[in-house]
């Protein structure tokens, strides 16, 4: 049979009903996309063995990544299934080279995004107070731009606590996360413009690639040197919520991981912090210093306590440590 008389309706119903995919656009046009490319490939050609492997092939020829051909096969063996056939036994998955993320962003250049004013010719309160709720949002929730932008005003909500559900997710389930109350807050004050949280004065429905570009011009304006986009502030919510102890299924579940792989990027993105951390196993404690230890103190404090709301003094020397924490909220 050629692949090309597959009716592509029919097969996507199978992918959603038998095989479980996400409907959401993202997930759609890419599975649509794969099949459309082994449709091409194979326009003239028979769904045979012989075939496929030429496929294959050639897209190892060309240098496209393991990850990329993974995909296609795996769309080869939901060809298979749906047409009863056996096309792509044997063919054995690329191991994929699992990257490392680095420069990433701390809290604070976070915080420095969301709050630089930019005097942008037209609108110039409303576009401000935009970024710095998606940038907040994104900060500290970890979840992927297309999810933000795609989050309406009935998915924000404030009891039992303030969360949001975000329904169109890669993998196809609904996610319920938990937000902080300054978040709910910067989100209640942004007008509702249209059923997305998130607007553009011009074009209405805001873009991820716009959001790219206001996001370096953001950075430069910081004199944060680093390549900023947008998918970093998700990097950068899961690196730092495993680095201050958070467990790995908890991570997972935030931010809509069902596999562990896809935690392993992250380990030891941070050589400095896991450096400090090894040291304090028993075997190695004996070799911390007096000063290092108080330091690791200084910074465990400062993750605890919201400096802005609890101003704090950590003072120190050779023989104690005195910390004074005050809570402006009594005052």
């Amino acid at each position: 049979m050629l692949v090309t008389q597959i009716d592509g309706d029919k097969f996507q119903q199978f992918l959603y009903t038998e095989k479980g995919l996400s409907r959401n656009p993202t997930s759609h046009n890419s599975n649509t996309a794969r099949f459309r490319l082994i449709q091409k490939f194979l326009v003239n050609l028979e769904w045979e063995k012989e075939n496929f492997r030429d496929l294959i092939s050639g897209m190892e020829e060309r240098g496209n990544k393991p990850s990329t051909i993974n995909k296609i096969i795996t769309m080869g063996k939901y060809i298979d299934e749906y047409l009863g056939s056996d096309t792509t036994k044997g063919f054995k998955y690329r191991r994929e080279r699992v990257a490392k993320i680095d420069n990433l962003l701390t809290p604070q250049e976070i915080r420095q995004l969301a709050e630089i004013q930019i005097a942008y010719s037209k609108f110039r309160g409303y576009i401000n107070d935009r970024q710095k709720t998606l940038i907040m949002l994104l900060g500290t929730t970890g979840c992927r731009i297309s999810e933000a932008l795609n989050l309406t005003w009935d998915e924000v909500y404030l009891n039992p606590k303030p969360h949001v559900v975000f329904l169109l997710t890669k993998n196809g389930e609904d996610r319920k996360v938990p937000i902080g109350d300054e978040v709910y807050r910067l989100v209640q004050t942004l007008p509702h413009m249209g059923k997305n949280v998130f607007f553009s004065c011009r074009q209405g429905i805001y873009n991820l690639q716009q959001n790219n570009l206001d996001l370096k011009r953001r950075a430069k304006l910081c004199h944060i040197n680093k390549r900023i986009y947008n998918h970093l502030f998700r990097h950068s919510f899961i690196s730092t919520m495993l680095e201050i102890g958070t467990s790995e299924s908890d991570v997972m579940k935030l931010v809509g991981h069902h596999d562990y792989k896809s935690l392993l990027r992250y380990k030891n993105s941070q050589l400095d912090y896991y450096s400090g951390v090894i040291r304090f196993h028993p075997l190695l404690n004996s070799e911390i210093t007096w000063k290092e230890r108080t330091h690791q103190l200084s910074e465990l404090i400062h993750k605890i306590y919201d400096t802005d709301k609890f101003p704090l003094s950590i003072d120190c020397n050779e023989s104690l440590v005195s910390i004074t924490i005050r809570n402006l909220d009594s005052l």
